[in-house]
């Protein structure tokens, strides 16, 4: 497991010198859990084969089942508040609020966009967030919009800008 982990981390910082991008970070924690599983698995069936007690009653393994699920329920997390989003309508208003730039999009050459507002925070985890447009043009998120759409460019309100940091 600790090979693995470093086959996974060593590649970025001795390239670059920085730790891989996040995306990649969790792919190389999640396989780490699935190996550690693993590991479990096969000590326990080691011991088996060796005449070791290992059995495990069912009330252990529904405690133990039970003991995890409360504690993933109790914890904030992001399926907590992706369903949290969904039920107090904020996921609907910034989907509304998508489609209307998106048909903004659509229709103009140098497009001049206003700035979504009440973004539910589960939608741009860290790990696949970019960035959203900015007020300049050149900035690699608004030629990306402008290259999909095909259009000349694609910036956000600057004066919207300041009064959202007003507020």
């Amino acid at each position: 497991m600790i090979a693995f982990m470093f086959v996974g981390f060593f590649p970025s910082f001795w390239a670059m010198n920085v730790p891989p991008v996040p995306r990649t970070i969790n792919v190389i924690y999640f396989n780490t859990i699935l190996l550690f599983i693993l590991f479990i698995g096969c000590c326990y069936n080691y011991f088996k084969r060796q005449g070791i007690q290992t059995d495990i009653s069912q009330f252990n393994t529904v405690l133990f089942a039970v003991i995890i699920f409360s504690w993933l329920v109790a914890r904030s997390n992001p399926i907590k508040s992706a369903y949290a989003d969904l039920v107090r309508g904020r996921a609907s208003g910034y989907q509304k609020q998508m489609e209307q730039r998106f048909l903004t999009l659509r229709e103009c050459d140098n497009c001049v966009l206003p700035p979504i507002e009440n973004i539910p925070v589960t939608l741009f985890p860290t790990s696949i967030y970019g960035g959203d447009i900015q007020p300049d043009s050149a900035y690699w998120v608004n030629q990306c919009y402008a290259s999909f759409f095909r259009r000349k460019s694609v910036r956000i309100e600057p004066e919207a800008i300041n009064k959202k940091d007003i507020k």
